[in-house]
């Protein structure tokens, strides 16, 4: 995909984002952009990194790699990998693995890992993995069976 075709999918306030206000690694298949506010549309394509700011949406396939700073939604398949920090929301298929900060909300299917801080929310399926900081009463969680707790 060539970054014109990257363009196309990635968008701030309903435009398509300029060409020199992101990066794309066409051989590693690596977006990267300092914009806050992108709204980003790989929903069918598998096997991307994202590295993007503050308050975006991403919508992308399996086996993706995200990292963001605040207030950002992902919605992914199966075994992505998230490291993000407060206010984030997560929907996502099986075996993903998340590493976040304060107060992000997560609504995933089986054998998910999480690493995060306090006041999160976790509706999950079964065979999950929690560790959460010392304030883990400050999180709420709704999960399946066989699930272990640090």
């Amino acid at each position: 995909m060539t970054k014109k075709d990257v363009q196309k999918r990635v968008y701030k306030n309903g435009k398509h984002l300029p060409l020199d206000k992101f990066e794309w690694d066409e051989e590693e298949r690596i977006f990267s952009s300092n914009e806050d506010d992108l709204m980003i549309y790989f929903a069918d394509f598998n096997s991307y990194t994202f590295k993007v700011k503050n308050n975006c949406l991403i919508c992308a396939g399996n086996k993706c790699t995200f990292e963001a700073n605040n207030d950002c939604t992902f919605y992914t398949g199966d075994k992505c990998s998230f490291k993000a920090h407060n206010y984030c929301s997560f929907k996502t298929g099986d075996y993903c693995k998340f590493e976040t900060y304060n107060y992000c909300s997560f609504k995933t299917y089986n054998y998910c890992n999480f690493k995060t801080h306090r006041g999160c929310t976790f509706d999950t399926g079964s065979f999950c993995e929690f560790e959460t900081d010392k304030h883990y009463n400050d999180c709420t969680f709704n999960v399946g069976v066989y699930c272990n707790f640090k």
